[in-house]
Formats: C-alpha cells, sequence, structure tokens
C-alpha cells in the first residue's frame, strides 16, 4: 500500500477550491493508498467552511502520525513562519519514512519547503502543477 503524505492545501483544494469532495472521498477511500496526516495539517483543514463534508472521512481513513513538536527538527531551516505551518509536518513525516525505507509519495505546494525537500532527499520530484510539487520515493 503506498503511503500518501500530502499537506492541507491538498485537502482544502477538494472541499473548498474546486468544491468537489466527491474526488477527495474516492482517494481517501482507496485500498491502494494509505493517507497520513500530521496534527497541524488536522488543524488547518478543519478551519474550512466544509470540513463537515469529509470530517468522518478524515478520522476512519488516515493514519495519524505523532510525533511530539515537529517543528523543533526544523528551525534551524526554517523561519519560524513557516514552522507554524503544516508543510513542516509534511516533511518530518517524510524524513521518518525515507529513513525507515518506506516507499512513500509527499505533496507539497510551498517554494521554501520544496526546496528544502529537495536539497536534503536524493529521489524522484516533480512538479504538478503550477502550485504543487510531488516527491516519491517510488519509482515511477
Amino acid at each position: 500500500m503506498t503511503k500518501v503524505i500530502p499537506d492541507s492545501s491538498f485537502y482544502i483544494c477538494f472541499i473548498d477550491d474546486i468544491k468537489e469532495p466527491k474526488y477527495l472521498i474516492r482517494m481517501l477511500s482507496a485500498n491502494a493508498m494509505e493517507f497520513i496526516i500530521g496534527q497541524k495539517i488536522k488543524e488547518e483543514i478543519k478551519k474550512s467552511q466544509n470540513y463537515n463534508a469529509i470530517e468522518i472521512l478524515i478520522d476512519n481513513h488516515t493514519q495519524s502520525f505523532e510525533y511530539y513538536k515537529y517543528g523543533e527538527i526544523l528551525k534551524p531551516f526554517f523561519s519560524a513562519e513557516e514552522i507554524k505551518k503544516g508543510e513542516h509536518e509534511v516533511i518530518v513525516i517524510s524524513y521518518v519514512m525515507y529513513h525507515l525505507g518506506i516507499a512513500f509519495i509527499a505533496i507539497i505546494d510551498e517554494d521554501e519547503s520544496r526546496k528544502f525537500v529537495e536539497k536534503k532527499f536524493s529521489r524522484t520530484f516533480g512538479k504538478i502543477s503550477r502550485d504543487c510539487w510531488i516527491y516519491s520515493t517510488l519509482l515511477l
């Protein structure tokens, strides 16, 4: 099963931007993927006015990644403002998966975070839209 680690923008895109939660529901329900979510990312998603459309699905079809103070690990590399965003959770979860040898796909839309991952991990990184990058340890 492929592990998928998206930032909050991924979820919000479907429930707020394009207003098509059915596509997100379909992905989260797929048996081929296991979505991993950090606490900060979840908090950011909850701010959406349409969160109720996917709340039960998020609770039932994502694996919570429990780790204490993600931002502390990345303080030397990011500004204090960046640490407050969910992207740092994607990076920490990706880092843990990478070093455990677990294949995963990370979805990031922030430039600073993307550049950091691009420098620190030696795997595939590709642009999937103007504002979104995907990182994968899978051989695509």
